[in-house]
């Protein structure tokens, strides 16, 4: 749906998109509901053309933020730090968060199993790496998270020994 702007009950609807989000605005007058549609799209691109001009967020910027704000006095902090760090290595340190793709997680998770990583594992792995970009982008580091790989299916049964009463 291309931007636009409809009469409602209570006034005037900008329907729009920015950045792929969509976005819509009320306000009482359609002049008004015009200026306010142009004035964001305006402002999401000036947004945009900073975001491109700065230094791009890198895997290990990111990696510390994830630290810092989501495992930091937690107990999982060892196992998840351990799990970023291997997705670090793997694609590099300087490597821009936004430059991984789904088909880059898919060698990386390639990569693990060659390893002899369980399901399990490289699915707390690749997890690390969705937790990096969720923050990122809550900080308004990165543009938008793109969408993984869905999980690997885990064989979570255990073995049955039968005993000899049984």
């Amino acid at each position: 749906m291309p931007n636009h702007i409809r009469r409602t009950t209570q006034g005037w609807v900008a329907d729009f998109y920015v950045c792929g989000k969509r976005k819509q605005l009320r306000r009482r007058t359609m002049s008004e509901a015009c200026e306010a549609m142009e004035q964001a799209i305006a402002e999401a691109a000036v947004l945009a053309q900073h975001r491109a001009q700065e230094k791009p967020f890198t895997l290990k910027e990111a990696r510390l933020l994830t630290i810092e704000t989501r495992w930091e006095g937690l107990p999982t902090l060892e196992p998840s730090s351990c799990n970023s760090q291997a997705v670090v290595d793997f694609f590099g340190e300087d490597t821009p968060l936004e430059s991984i793709t789904p088909l880059m997680v898919k060698e990386l998770r390639q990569h693990l199993k060659a390893q002899g990583n369980s399901p399990a594992t490289i699915n707390k792995k690749v997890s690390t790496l969705s937790s990096m970009f969720n923050d990122a982008a809550e900080y308004q580091r990165i543009g938008a998270v793109p969408k993984l790989p869905k999980r690997l299916k885990v064989k979570n049964t255990k073995d049955r020994y039968l005993s000899m009463e049984e």
